[in-house]
């Protein structure tokens, strides 16, 4: 799972659902912005900052946090394709 032993512990009881309600959260975040009529570009631009400076401030090492985002830019790329693929 992406973020999964983050601070090297193996005990991520409630992982996954950590995991899914995050994403749904910001989702809704996003959606809830974009409806006030705010311009997606500046909504997505203040909510990556935020998630990366929380990464920066909390990640034991920079090769940690490169990891970690490296790997959520590869997610988020396998799931906006298969999402386009669903849609089209």
């Amino acid at each position: 799972m992406l973020g999964a032993g983050f601070f090297g512990d193996d005990d991520f009881d409630g992982g996954d659902e950590a995991f899914s309600r995050s994403a749904e959260a910001v989702e809704e975040v996003l959606n809830s912005l974009e409806d006030m009529g705010f311009d997606k570009g500046l909504i997505i631009g203040g909510a990556l900052t935020q998630v990366v400076m929380r990464l920066v401030l909390v990640s034991p090492n920079p090769s940690v946090a490169i990891g970690l985002l490296s790997s959520c830019m590869t997610n988020a790329a396998l799931a906006a394709e298969l999402e386009e693929n669903i849609i089209n």
